[in-house]
């Protein structure tokens, strides 16, 4: 790490910890104040289609999992702002899809 705390390029990530279905793990991002709890709430192996038509392909099955995502750390907004909407996407952001809500 460099003097602002900023990884190096070579770096390694955090060992991953051994949790179960129902252990919850606080991890924390990049800058100062992200931080979420992760619980894995259902695993389901295999997971089944909506009807009988969706199946997975030949020699395969699909697996699926319950997150509960907490947002235990802090975000900065300016006291005279409003935050009207959440956003959240997939693949660290760069997904083509964003979910997105009304909360203000």
């Amino acid at each position: 790490m460099d003097a602002k705390g900023t990884p190096a390029a070579t770096d390694k990530p955090e060992q991953a910890h051994d949790a179960r279905v129902g252990d919850t793990l606080t991890l924390s991002g990049q800058n100062d104040g992200e931080q979420l709890d992760v619980t894995v709430k259902k695993w389901l192996d295999p997971a089944k289609g909506a009807d009988e038509f969706t199946t997975p392909g030949s020699g395969k099955r699909w697996v699926a999992v319950q997150l509960q995502l907490t947002n235990t750390g802090t975000t900065e907004a300016p006291k005279a702002s409003k935050v009207a909407t959440l956003q959240f996407t997939m693949n660290s952001g760069f997904a083509d899809e964003i979910g997105q809500w009304k909360i203000g």
